[in-house]
């Protein structure tokens, strides 16, 4: 298919750039995408006013462009993931915090579910996972197949294997599990139409998250560990931090509520690291009409 070996040749070329270069080329673009008001600056520049609200304007913006930036740069890193080698990449991880309570929760073996929010480049973790840990992790396919079949390359090519969130795939996940594994999802996922909800907030703002991890949790009685990554970059040479954190302890309640204060605590945490690296141009809010927002809030004004 020649958009398939388009695409390819594209992104093998790009990952040939240099992250600093890279980087620079997504600022770029962000700062274009906000002359043009796409949907994904729009998107940014509300979430970010709702979560932050005594930022100020110009702070406000100048904080969307470097979101936006580093959403961008996610591409750039995933040809980097596509083509260089373990060898390569390794080394860019400076820093990995809280290894021990990994390490500690796997030797429980009562299987480890590892809950890393849309923050940073937590595609990385699949990397440090797959050279050093045997792990499985759920994830949503792309709707476009060649995106999907890419995509899927160049997460296990760095070992580990990867579920689709099918019925399927949280079954593969759960036994992972059960067998004392190791395994990762995003909790801060959108809900799909008719998926399990679990009502909380973020940054005072209400919001819906999955009740995916709370039902692994309750099923397994796993341990559950939080993890990030963040870009680090000095004089324009790009390098990650590994954060592994406990959450907070009443992500293992059968209370919804207790279980979704907890999630955003533990969410909320690694955000405030580095806001920029926060994935705003999600819309994290979407569908959470209330008395106070009876509209959809991402409509363009």
């Amino acid at each position: 298919m020649f958009i398939e070996w388009a695409l390819r040749k594209f992104t093998k070329t790009i990952s040939k750039l240099s992250p600093g270069f890279a980087f620079l080329v997504a600022k770029k673009l962000s700062a274009f995408a906000f002359l043009l008001k796409t949907r994904e600056s729009n998107t940014t520049k509300v979430n970010l006013r709702m979560c932050f609200p005594d930022i100020g304007r110009d702070s406000e913006a100048e904080l969307a462009k470097e979101s936006l930036a580093h959403s961008l740069f996610l591409f750039f890193e995933f040809s980097y993931m596509s083509f260089w080698p373990r060898d390569q990449l390794l080394p860019l991880i400076k820093k990995v915090e809280g290894r021990e309570l990994l390490d500690q929760a796997i030797g429980q073996r009562k299987g480890v579910l590892i809950l890393v929010p849309h923050f940073g480049n937590f595609e990385l973790l699949e990397l440090f996972l797959g050279t050093y840990y045997d792990f499985a992790a759920l994830y949503s396919p792309p709707k476009i197949e060649v995106f999907d079949k890419m995509l899927s390359e160049m997460r296990v090519r760095h070992g580990g294997s990867m579920f689709p969130t099918t019925t399927g795939g949280i079954r593969g996940i759960l036994n992972q599990l059960k067998q004392g594994g190791v395994s990762a999802i995003l909790p801060d996922q959108v809900p799909a139409e008719g998926a399990g909800v679990i009502n909380a907030s973020f940054f005072g703002n209400p919001i819906r998250y999955m009740s995916l991890a709370q039902r692994i949790i309750q099923k397994t009685g796993c341990n559950v560990v939080m993890a990030s990554v963040t870009r680090k970059f000095s004089a324009n040479k790009l390098n990650y931090n590994l954060i592994f954190r406990q959450p907070f302890s009443g992500l293992y309640s059968s209370d919804p509520s207790v279980h979704g204060d907890a999630l955003k605590k533990s969410i909320e945490q690694v955000v405030v690291e580095s806001p920029a690296q926060y994935q705003w141009e999600y819309k994290i809010f979407k569908g959470n009409l209330t008395e106070t927002t009876p509209r959809d809030i991402y409509l363009r004004q």
